[in-house]
């Protein structure tokens, strides 16, 4: 907390150059270009998979029948239903654990190949170049979006500042109120607030949308994370008020924004399902 003002200073600074000299970061000839050949590492799969892999595949279980660890290893066709693309590269992934490696993959900031550990081709296998991605983002840069990462450090720092001794939750005694009751038009406007709130806090692509938020675990521990699968705290309640706001308002905003939270869902709980099913056979 100490340093969270010099940090979110700096950042703003840094963001605020990195906008003004745009153009000149995309230029042909410009500094990100002198970039453009450089090896980088692709990571398709997390590396503890493969060191879990290849810990068990030691076993003597596995062991006494080369056919029996070959079976193990086909553990890799998992995850093919759901990301298909990895079917391009399991005879690479087989031969380096094999050999007793994790398995590793190159590929060049300009480029949409991807290289194994051996040094084979494989052509096309990403649908954008690192540097694409890289020039992509620039070219969204905002203020808005400045806002928006700033936010997510103030949002860091919140989660830094609870004791470990845990939240300290602060006793509430109901009083009786005499205002006014909120009639329908403020309820709605109170409503369109959040939904016009969400809608600027939304990681969103032209078929998912998420949010970061903070997250209490353990009834202890703040942490800053994308939102869960849980109706109370995670998407599946955003996505729920902002298609009941939508078909209230007529708003095909929320509408849009509630049907792409609702493809977020469905990719977590496929997630969740082959993550589960992959430690199972562990």
């Amino acid at each position: 907390m100490e340093y969270g003002d010099a940090i979110r200073t700096g950042f703003t600074s840094v963001y605020k150059t990195l906008l003004a000299q745009r153009d000149e970061l995309l230029a042909t000839n410009g500094p990100l270009a002198s970039f453009a050949t450089d090896e980088v590492r692709a990571i398709l799969r997390p590396s503890k998979t493969y060191g879990e892999l290849l810990h068990e595949g030691t076993h003597p279980d596995f062991l006494r029948d080369g056919l029996d660890r070959e079976r193990f290893f086909d553990r890799l066709w998992l995850q093919v239903e759901h990301q298909p693309y990895l079917t391009r590269v399991i005879p690479a992934e087989r031969q380096d654990l094999e050999n007793g490696d994790i398995p590793m993959f190159t590929t060049r900031a300009d480029s949409c190949d991807l290289w194994t550990s051996s040094g084979r081709l494989i052509p096309t296998f990403f649908q954008e170049s690192g540097i694409s991605r890289v020039q992509r983002v620039l070219r969204r840069m905002s203020d808005a979006d400045l806002a928006q990462q700033v936010w997510f450090i103030r949002a860091s720092f919140t989660s830094l500042s609870m004791d470990s001794a845990g939240p300290g939750w602060s006793e509430y005694q109901p009083i009786e109120s005499h205002a006014t009751k909120a009639d329908r038009e403020q309820v709605m406007a109170a409503a369109c607030a959040i939904g016009d709130r969400l809608e600027q806090l939304a990681l969103q692509d032209d078929d998912d949308a998420t949010w970061i938020g903070l997250t209490l675990l353990n009834d202890r521990t703040w942490s800053l994370q994308p939102l869960g699968a849980d109706l109370y705290n995670g998407v599946p309640g955003v996505a729920l008020f902002l298609a009941y706001l939508g078909s209230i308002t007529g708003d095909e905003r929320y509408t849009l924004l509630s049907e792409k939270a609702l493809a977020t869902v469905r990719r977590q709980i496929v997630h969740v399902r082959n993550f589960i099913r992959f430690t199972w056979w562990f």
